[in-house]
């Protein structure tokens, strides 16, 4: 469940391959990165999510993601301490989040605030949404995929700086899978 386990696999494939070297090294490499970057206080509160097929699922407080915002300096609101697996929330809660909330991270396909308005009429009452919306699709292939999913879990640390940057107000042209909504 921690972000530095699943960039571990890149040993295995090392392994795998007859390049165990070379995988330890860029390994040790994201993991020196990694906990170089990791923030020791929450200084926000983080919404997730949009609803899927009319589930709204918000990953628990043990979870490869949670621990991500965590580390970066944010609470994931709704995160169940104890748990991996994600839970489904309410349009209620969703509601309650939405207040709360400093950044809204991963809204789906949407790629504007427009698109986000559309998916339900309760977003526009969200105070986030007129703030910092966050979406992982800076970088997609031409066949529809995502880098974010593709390469962000053997590089940890490239999403950890992301979201310590957007966290921090100093989000610029650098982000590697990020991008804010307009």
């Amino acid at each position: 469940s921690h972000p530095l386990a699943r960039a571990e696999y890149v040993k295995l494939f090392g392994a795998l391959t007859g390049r165990s070297a070379q995988a330890d090294s860029v390994f040790a490499a994201v993991r020196d990165r990694y906990l170089s970057l990791v923030q020791p206080a929450v200084r926000c509160k983080v919404l997730i999510n949009i609803p899927y097929a009319d589930q709204w699922y918000i990953p628990g407080g043990d979870n490869y993601m949670t621990r991500l915002v965590r580390d970066a300096g944010g609470e994931l609101l709704g995160a169940v301490p104890g748990r991996q697996e994600s839970s489904v929330i309410g349009m209620e809660t969703a509601y309650a989040y939405g207040q709360e909330a400093d950044y809204w991270l991963h809204p789906g396909w949407c790629r504007s605030k427009a698109e986000l308005r559309a998916v339900h009429p309760i977003f526009g009452d969200f105070p986030v949404l007129q703030q910092e919306v966050w979406n992982n699709t800076l970088q997609t292939t031409p066949g529809g995929g995502n880098r974010f999913w593709e390469t962000g879990p053997v590089r940890a640390d490239r999403v950890l700086y992301d979201l310590t940057r957007i966290f921090s107000g100093s989000a610029a042209d650098s982000l590697h899978y990020y991008v804010r909504l307009k």
